[in-house]
């Protein structure tokens, strides 16, 4: 009898300390035709007042199935959204100017600093989540994002995103974010960092069919992308650079672009199939380490080389180091580098003392000495 009691009490503690809600009892139908985001709406809406209100968390489950969305879902710092599975709970818009979910800015530090909300364990969809890669031409809009972060202390896990002219997952003056575990494919941009974000950390992810990989700029400093996967970033949300500086960053099949960024860390990561795998414009002190690319014949024009990384702005003091590389197509120059005419000379590239071959081939393609970074 006593341990009877004592479940009952554990269970209906953990039940009131959850706060959880399925989207279901507020009549979403989740079928693919109905449009559900006034279920949503007075879902997030009855949390707000039963909860949020009184500083407690809650979560809005959604089981499996298909939920259109015509509007944002917005969600204050005490709600958290939950799926059943990541391939079989899908939010999907058909806007092409809205994002899917915003998660609202939040300054108050005895809110911020007390949890984490989260989003896990589902897929969102863009308008163009149906469209080749390689075929899409469409537009990039503002607002079109699949998760738009302006809060602080978020968690993003096993989430799938795709279909988005602007980009998968954008960081807006944010920190403390850790996105793990995640899909971004077929976006303009996998993931943004941008407006003196700071502390965002991606790991354990894929980035793939996006224009562009990751991108970093407007100030955001210290922030970690490690241990993922980026492939294949070559989608024609953005147009080809043809230019031989190739200057314009937004131009599809960059993995890794740092622009007005300073003392971030990009380290074990794996890229393959990129016209530019790392580009640094007006970045600084950025370090980049211990990342493995695969040069293929993946170039923006066929008789040019693939690029391992470019300067461009007022670059200084950057650092990479231990970076290992795989050539695909004997005829490539695996290390090629673009700079442009501003001294350079600050910036480090330490390849290993065996290394002679590699050290050659990059001078060899940096023809104003002067400028050139140190090469070890």
């Amino acid at each position: 009898m006593k341990n009877s009691i004592i479940l009952i009490l554990f269970l209906t503690f953990n039940l009131c300390l959850s706060q959880k809600v399925n989207i279901t009892n507020y009549g979403a139908a989740g079928n693919g035709k109905t449009d559900d985001t006034q279920a949503f709406k007075k879902a997030i809406n009855e949390l707000k007042t039963k909860y949020s209100f009184q500083k407690k968390p809650s979560v809005l489950y959604i089981p499996s199935g298909t939920y259109l969305l015509s509007q944002s879902l917005v969600l204050d710092k005490y709600i958290s959204i939950e799926g059943e599975f990541i391939n079989t709970t899908v939010l999907q818009t058909k806007s092409t100017n809205t994002p899917v979910i915003i998660l609202e800015k939040n300054i108050d530090e005895s809110v911020i600093y007390n949890s984490y909300n989260y989003i896990k364990n589902i897929s969102v969809k863009g308008p163009n989540y149906q469209n080749s890669f390689v075929e899409n031409k469409a537009t990039t809009t503002t607002n079109n994002v699949g998760i738009l972060i302006n809060g602080l202390r978020t968690r993003i896990e096993d989430v799938q995103i795709e279909g988005f002219s602007n980009s998968g997952i954008e960081v807006n003056g944010s920190y403390y974010t850790f996105i793990s575990r995640v899909f971004l494919k077929n976006n303009a941009v996998g993931l943004l960092i941008t407006n003196t974000s700071t502390s965002v950390y991606l790991t354990q992810s894929e980035l793939r069919f996006n224009s562009i990989g990751v991108m970093i700029n407007n100030n955001s400093y210290s922030n970690f992308i490690t241990n993922n996967m980026i492939e294949s970033n070559v989608a024609t949300y953005y147009k080809d650079d043809t230019s031989t500086n190739q200057s314009n960053i937004n131009s599809r099949g960059r993995g890794i672009v740092l622009k007005n960024a300073l003392t971030n860390f990009i380290n074990n990561n794996y890229l393959e199939n990129h016209f530019v795998n790392f580009t640094l414009d007006s970045a600084s002190k950025n370090i980049i380490t211990n990342n493995f690319y695969a040069i293929g014949n993946m170039t923006v024009v066929p008789d040019k080389n693939q690029i391992f990384m470019q300067m461009i702005g007022n670059s200084t003091e950057n650092t990479l180091s231990n970076n290992a590389y795989l050539t695909t197509e004997p005829h490539l120059e695996a290390n090629k580098i673009i700079i442009d005419n501003r001294d350079y000379s600050s910036n480090k590239i330490d390849v290993g003392k065996d290394n002679e071959k590699i050290k050659s081939l990059m001078k060899k393609s940096i023809s104003n000495e002067k400028n050139r970074p140190i090469i070890e």
